[in-house]
């Protein structure tokens, strides 16, 4: 059974990548197909939020792994930190700490992988990620199934998902500096594994931020993607040849619609303090 805030995935064999992908400057090299089998993992149902990672600050001192920034207190963006989630506590800027309910951002990989092993868990494989999101072979285009988002879709409060930047006065108010949300708040952006009112839902695997992966990130022709056959369990262990990129996938606040899409993948530094980018934690049984 899943632990708290878990969700168990069911094994199973499913096409990874997405030959629609092909050419498509947002994402790297997430167009050529594996045949890939999952053995069963859980997963977290929710992105590590502020109160979260203030509760492993011990933990993480212990492993040498800095925290993120700190949140101004601000919130017209006239500043890198006002898009900053983490916070100690309650200030007169937050007098409720409502910043404790929201996904940490701009954590390094070295910071969320920390966490994750002291919770006696690791960072998810891109592979957990796709199986999921994809629909554990159902080959959905996204995590609701295949047809495209919309502002509909969007939490128009702080921009909710994949229409910061481009969207003003459409899928965001005027003026709206944007930003994450509590978890959840995505209207599709979940996933009910069991039957019942009380099964666990995977939230936020599209939207609200970007997440860290456990993989270097390899280009599809190289390292384990490059391994003929059927690849089990697969996990990018050595450096890519575009050097130090951790893989990061899925969509967030501030991208674009192509990154919502269950394939989509892309690289980046391991020290990134990306303010639209968070993580979650898996496990194997």
């Amino acid at each position: 059974a899943p632990a708290a805030d878990e969700a168990c995935v069911p094994g199973g064999a499913f096409w990874m990548g997405d030959p629609e992908l092909r050419n498509d400057t947002e994402v790297q090299d997430a167009e050529r197909e594996h045949l890939v089998v999952m053995s069963p993992f859980f997963i977290d149902t929710h992105e590590v939020t502020v109160g979260d990672l203030r509760a492993a600050q011990l933990e993480l001192a212990a492993a040498d792994a800095p925290l993120p920034p700190m949140w101004t207190g601000g919130t017209e963006g006239l500043n890198e930190d006002d898009y900053s989630t983490f916070s100690l506590g309650a200030s007169e800027a937050d007098p409720a700490d409502a910043q404790a309910a929201l996904p940490v951002n701009a954590v390094p990989w070295q910071t969320a992988r920390a966490y994750c092993l002291a919770r006696g868990k690791d960072l998810p494989s891109e592979a957990m990620y796709e199986f999921l999101a994809s629909g554990r072979g159902r080959e959905r285009e996204y995590v609701w199934g295949d047809d495209s988002p919309s502002c509909d879709d969007a939490v128009s409060a702080r921009a909710g998902f994949g229409v910061y930047a481009t969207f003003e006065g459409e899928c965001r108010p005027i003026g709206s500096a944007g930003g994450v949300v509590p978890p959840g708040a995505g209207r599709r952006d979940r996933v009910q594994l069991d039957a019942g009112d009380d099964a666990p839902v995977v939230v936020d695997l599209a939207g609200n931020l970007s997440e860290w992966m456990l993989d270097w990130f390899n280009a599809q022709d190289e390292g384990v993607w490059a391994t003929p056959g059927v690849l089990t369990d697969p996990i990018a262990l050595e450096v890519g040849r575009l050097g130090l990129r951790r893989t990061v996938r899925g969509g967030s606040w501030r991208g674009r619609y192509v990154e919502l899409r269950a394939a989509a993948r892309v690289g980046r530094d391991p020290a990134s303090l990306n303010r639209s980018l968070g993580f979650r934690c898996a496990r194997r049984p």
